[in-house]
């Protein structure tokens, strides 16, 4: 289990790293023999402790950031009022780029075999760029980012990919976290 250094005790932030990555007691290391990178990383899952965003792993592989809100700690009452304020907020940030909405619902709805859970009411994906470096080729493979927003009956669920760029991922949490008891944040 991850420790606090000099500290064999468990620190509640690093009890839920394990957790959410599926590791045993057994693999679990102290904080101090943990390598430069995966410290890195370890310091870049937001909010944890609070339970506000939550990170877990998508088909053994895509890391997920996800917020479910009630609705009743919001005053946003559809996707489309959650959307336009993560539009403001996008065109209001320096290094963001807004490039569309994409209704997932409606798409999804016009196939053929199109399959929606009954518990959804809505899908949008707000798709954005952070670009603000372009140093190879590669980067191009996880551009540009987006933001789900699903509504169900008593439920918004907000939730992106995992970006490479810890500014994107702050940035995108914020943006989530303001959601809640929005009349409060904006």
């Amino acid at each position: 289990m991850y420790v606090r250094a000099g500290s064999n005790t468990p620190s509640t932030l690093a009890v839920a790293w394990c957790r959410i990555w599926h590791i045993d007691n057994s693999q679990c290391v102290p904080w101090r023999a943990v390598p430069k990178y995966l410290s890195q990383i370890f310091i870049h899952i937001p909010k944890l402790e609070e339970g506000i965003v939550k990170k877990s792993i998508l088909q053994d592989k895509y890391p997920v950031f996800a917020l479910e809100l009630n609705k009743s700690e919001t005053d946003f009452k559809t996707a489309d009022e959650i959307i336009d304020h993560l539009k403001a907020r996008i065109e209001d940030h320096t290094a963001a780029r807004f490039i569309a909405v994409f209704d997932h619902y409606a798409h999804t709805e016009s196939l053929e075999d199109g399959e929606i859970s009954t518990d959804i009411l809505d899908a949008k994906n707000i798709v954005f760029c952070f670009g603000i470096a372009l140093p190879t080729a590669s980067v191009m493979a996880v551009r540009p980012r987006s933001i789900g927003v699903t509504e169900m009956a008593d439920t918004f669920v907000i939730n992106f990919l995992e970006a490479p760029m810890p500014v994107a991922n702050t940035a995108m949490e914020n943006w989530a976290m303001a959601l809640r008891n929005a009349h409060e944040t904006v």
